[in-house]
C-alpha cells in the first residue's frame, strides 16, 4: 500500500494559481482588499485578472462589480452553477442560475451577540448568464508577486 495516491484530496475545494513574475500582457493587476477569498488568497496579495474571460464559471473566481454599488468597488467573489425551475406564465422550466458570494464562511452570531460555532457562506442570486457578464471584470488566472523568483534565488 505504499504509493497510493488518494481518491479524494486532502484539502478538497482548495485551488493553486500560478504566481506571476511579469504580468502577462492584456491582463490587470488587482491588490485584495480582505480575507474574504480565504483560503485561496488574503489581503494584500495582488490576483492576476482576465478581462477577456467573463463567462461564469463553477467554483471561479471572478472580480465584479455590482451593479447597484455606487461606489464602483471591486470584489472578488465565487460562482456557483444552480439548476432550478423558473416560472413563466403556467409553464416551468429547467434553467441554470448562478449564486455569487465570498469564498470565506462567517460565523453566525447568536441573539446574545457572540458567535456560536456555526459558519455560513453567504451567496447571493440567483442570477443567469448575461447578467454576470456585464458586471464581470474578468476571471483571477494567478497571484502576481513581481519578485517572486528573487526571493526562490536567494
Amino acid at each position: 500500500m505504499a504509493n497510493v495516491v488518494p481518491l479524494t484530496p486532502m484539502q478538497p475545494g482548495l485551488r493553486s494559481f500560478i504566481v506571476y513574475n511579469d504580468l502577462p500582457e492584456g491582463c490587470i493587476a488587482f491588490e485584495v482588499p480582505d480575507d474574504k477569498t480565504l483560503p485561496h488568497v488574503r489581503a494584500g496579495e495582488f490576483v492576476v485578472i482576465d478581462p477577456t474571460d467573463c463567462d461564469p464559471a463553477e467554483g471561479e473566481l471572478f472580480a465584479i462589480t455590482w451593479k447597484s454599488d455606487w461606489r464602483q468597488k471591486w470584489q472578488i467573489v465565487q460562482m456557483d452553477l444552480r439548476c432550478d425551475r423558473v416560472r413563466t406564465g403556467d409553464v416551468f422550466e429547467e434553467r441554470s442560475l448562478w449564486l455569487v458570494g465570498h469564498v470565506a464562511a462567517q460565523e453566525l452570531v447568536g441573539a446574545d451577540g457572540e458567535g456560536d460555532g456555526r459558519f455560513q457562506r453567504r451567496v447571493d442570486g440567483p442570477y443567469e448568464d448575461e447578467y454576470l457578464r456585464d458586471i464581470t471584470h474578468g476571471k483571477i488566472v494567478g497571484i502576481y508577486e513581481p519578485d517572486f523568483r528573487l526571493k526562490l534565488a536567494a
